[in-house]
């Protein structure tokens, strides 16, 4: 269940053995030309343009071959639209996993080696309606999650024995349950909105 209160990660609860878990493999890049041109702290909302819409290879997805074949089979078997993100090729997946069973999710960590961390999470996360979702803090606006209009929040949560840091989350709700989230740790909100316009819906095989 995807939520965003205080001191706590927003994190999916699968009832189920995600189907394939790969993990990631090789060294990360060190590039560091990555970071998306941050838009203005003080309006994020709407301010990266949406994607077009249009389903992409999951070959244009973040990730080595293992996920990006991980993409590929659960947007063929998965009953919603599967989204991955495009990120600065500092970014590497940290852990992935689909599941199918209750609705089906998918869940994907990436990070990057300057800290930045984002959650990538759809699927039937809300069953219970909106409710079942709700942030405790109030939305800042709407923003795109690929093609999606998000409502977007910003928060600053203690994760373990880290300092207090700045989390933001953009959350769409799809309808019948259907929720997609994505929690970014660590970073600006201007990056954070461009990494969220960077997510892509992924075709089918």
């Amino acid at each position: 269940m995807l939520t965003a209160p205080p001191n706590q990660r927003a994190a999916a609860s699968p009832t189920a053995t995600p189907t394939d878990t790969p993990t990631a493999s090789g060294s990360p890049s060190s590039t560091d030309a990555s970071t998306a041109t941050p838009t203005p702290e003080a309006s994020p909302a709407l301010t990266a343009a949406a994607s077009t819409g249009a389903a992409s290879s999951a070959t244009t997805c973040t990730g080595t071959t293992q996920f990006t074949d991980l993409f590929a089979e659960a947007a063929s078997q998965e009953p919603f639209d599967v989204y991955c993100a495009v990120l600065p090729p500092d970014y590497w997946i940290h852990d992935g996993n689909y599941s199918l069973p209750a609705g089906g999710n998918v869940r994907v960590e990436y990070e990057n080696a300057r800290g930045f961390h984002l959650v990538l999470e759809e699927g039937n996360l809300c069953p219970a309606g909106p409710s079942g979702c709700e942030s405790a803090v109030a939305s800042s606006g709407p923003i795109w999650l690929g093609d999606l209009r998000a409502d977007l929040y910003d928060t600053t949560r203690s994760v373990g024995d880290a300092d207090p840091t700045e989390v933001y989350l953009a959350l769409v709700y799809a309808g019948t349950g259907r929720v997609y989230g994505l929690t970014g740790y660590g970073m600006s909100a201007g990056t954070f909105v461009n990494l969220a316009a960077a997510v892509v819906k992924v075709s089918a095989p």
